[in-house]
């Protein structure tokens, strides 16, 4: 996201499946380790990583860490982000572990009230959280099956931006990034719940004037 000179933007990755990796799909710079460019610095920016106990969450918060960046690690479960943290090796002023479901509004709030506690500021948002739903012709997909996907993509990351987007504004500096699939533009055969999460993230935070 970018307006009047405020240096806060957005940017989307392709996940490749089975991979581990991120492919650029959209504006911005690639944050993570399959880019091998220069890449602004991060020595000391705080980075929330948002399903960090998960395969590539691990590989993110791995990849920040090695190069100087602060984190917040996040999910469901308290006890897995901590072995995250173990594994990183970094003083506990460098990172925190913080538990949150971010389907409900007051998590992403509660999410942003302890990164400030903890570091004062918010430079970064790595947005992975998400999940997958299809394997049924659309006459057959249940209701809960799209509400599902809406909540795990669409307001997750709409209440992550609305909570974090004010604090980057103040500072005039601020990048987030989420994960995409082609699916949200070309969607295939017996995948609608998925696609339907995937193209609704995508209008609503490319949508969002910073």
């Amino acid at each position: 996201m970018r307006r009047r000179g405020r240096k806060i933007s957005w940017a989307w990755y392709l996940e490749t499946p089975c991979s581990g990796k991120l492919q650029h799909l959209g504006k911005g710079r690639a944050l993570l380790p399959e880019s091998r460019r220069r890449i602004m610095g991060l020595e000391d920016r705080v980075v929330i990583i948002t399903g960090a106990s998960g395969g590539l969450g691990r590989v993110a918060a791995a990849e920040f860490a090695r190069r100087g960046a602060r984190l917040v690690l996040v999910g469901k479960r308290l006890e897995k982000l901590r072995e995250v943290s173990e594994e990183l090796h970094l003083e506990p002023g460098r990172v925190l572990a913080h538990a949150a479901n971010l389907v409900q509004t007051e998590a992403a709030d509660g999410l942003v009230r302890a990164t400030l506690e903890k570091y004062n500021r918010i430079d970064v948002l790595l947005h992975l959280v998400g999940g997958w739903s299809g394997g049924k012709k659309v006459e057959d997909v249940p209701d809960r099956e799209v509400d599902v996907m809406l909540q795990q993509h669409l307001w997750t990351s709409l209440h992550l931006v609305r909570a974090v987007v004010p604090h980057m504004r103040s500072a005039g500096w601020g990048r987030i990034v989420a994960v995409s699939s082609p699916t949200a533009s070309q969607p295939a055969a017996e995948r609608a719940p998925y696609a339907v999460g995937k193209a609704a993230v995508q209008a609503a935070v490319k949508g969002r004037n910073a």
